[in-house]
């Protein structure tokens, strides 16, 4: 088993943290805090935007949906087809997602968001199905926390901007050998 001089090493670590620092100030950043603050703020506001798309399509829209009852024109997949009516008394096309034991002309509860006629499919909600945030709510926490970051390092005042990486070149254990 090796033994390890430990003020050896650890004035050896000093010594390359030194250097580290040292070179780390003759070559600063060739971007501005500024503009990696911008990009920050721009990669947040896209996951914010993903985050509100995916909670209006997970929560808002199956709770505040209107009921039909709707029948299985097609089963494919991980979607299926469902024919309904609405409340004005429209047919309409909606795609969902396919439910265990579904089958062609077989009925479905369904929601759906009112709103002009559509020849196009329109999207609907299984009714028995909970509204699922898991998804909006990790991409709403990450679009946050890289708003944070984005503000600190416009700001100037980011923690980790003097931060010193030591990899093992920068470092060689001495050890005597017993």
């Amino acid at each position: 088993m090796a033994a390890f001089d430990r003020d050896a090493g650890l004035a050896e670590y000093h010594e390359a943290l030194a250097k580290a620092k040292e070179s780390a100030r003759v070559a600063p950043s060739s971007v501005s805090h500024r503009v990696r603050g911008a990009a920050a703020m721009v990669f947040a506001l896209l996951f914010l935007l993903g985050a509100a798309a995916m909670f209006y399509g997970d929560w808002y829209a199956p709770t505040h949906g209107t009921p039909a009852t709707g029948t299985i024109t097609e089963v494919g997949g991980r979607g299926m087809q469902v024919a309904f009516t609405t409340a004005e008394g429209v047919p309409q096309t909606g795609s969902t997602e396919t439910v265990s034991g579904a089958r062609v002309g077989g009925q479905l509860e369904i929601l759906y968001m009112e709103g002009p006629p559509s020849t196009e499919v329109v999207q609907v909600w299984n009714a028995a199905t909970p509204p699922s945030l898991g998804l909006a709510v990790i991409s709403s926490l990450v679009g946050l926390i890289a708003l944070a970051v984005g503000l600190v390092e416009f700001s100037g005042r980011a923690p980790w901007r003097d931060a010193v990486v030591l990899d093992e070149t920068s470092i060689t254990a001495r050890s005597d050998r017993t």
